[in-house]
């Protein structure tokens, strides 16, 4: 019960005994408070359902869904048939006064569902072919790191996370495969080994003893 015995929502017990405290006129203004925040909530839920109801009711724009197709078409031709697709796309993103980005994005996601293809990874393996061209033909330290610098500009990255991606897909590129040990044994020991000396001698090679003189090599 609020002070003037208008139901809103029910006080906890803590509540009332701050409310008790009050002087009459604390009370009235606190009473008005939770009025106007009531009224607030109710106009902001009123609102956001009118936003979904205009959104689910509304019908479809014919002319905005042919401009998105064309969008659509131009962004893959861009990708498919395009050695510069990244100037293309930038070139499409300003004609449709669209973010580059977001024309990124939809590239990506469009060359995935219909070309099968991860424009990142073929971006990033581009960038490492670059990288590998200018370590190898660049012996000139300064040239070289002006080269790397320039690269990573263009494509929009900073130098030094360029050269850690680099870096880390040269470790997992190189990285070796454990093997279980049944594998191993299969790839290794298919022929049964025979010895001269058990476990020290194969027969079939060459050995050469070596030793003190008198320790006993001819025995």
């Amino acid at each position: 019960m609020y002070p003037d015995n208008t139901n809103y929502e029910p006080l906890t017990p803590e509540q009332i005994r701050e409310l008790q405290q009050l002087t009459p006129a604390q009370q009235q203004e606190w009473r008005d408070r939770q009025v106007e925040k009531l009224n607030r909530e109710i106009y902001q839920s009123g609102e956001t359902a009118s936003i979904a109801t205009a959104v689910l009711t509304a019908k479809p724009d014919p002319l905005r869904e042919k401009s998105e197709r064309e969008l659509q078409k131009d962004i893959l031709t861009a990708v498919q048939s395009s050695r510069f697709s990244s100037a293309s796309l930038a070139q499409i993103a300003r004609y449709n006064a669209i973010p580059v980005d977001v024309v990124e994005a939809i590239a990506q996601q469009l060359a995935g569902d219909y070309l099968g293809r991860d424009l990142e990874r073929l971006e990033f393996e581009n960038i490492s072919k670059q990288i590998q061209k200018i370590e190898a033909n660049e012996k000139d330290a300064g040239i070289r790191d002006y080269k790397l610098s320039k690269l990573a500009k263009r494509h929009g990255l900073n130098r030094r996370t360029m050269m850690e991606c680099y870096s880390k897909s040269l470790c997992s590129a190189s990285m070796v495969r454990s093997k279980p040990i049944g594998e191993f044994l299969a790839e290794h020991l298919q022929q049964e080994t025979k010895y001269l000396v058990h476990g020290w001698i194969p027969q079939g090679i060459t050995l050469m003893l070596h030793g003190d003189g008198g320790t006993g090599k001819r025995c």
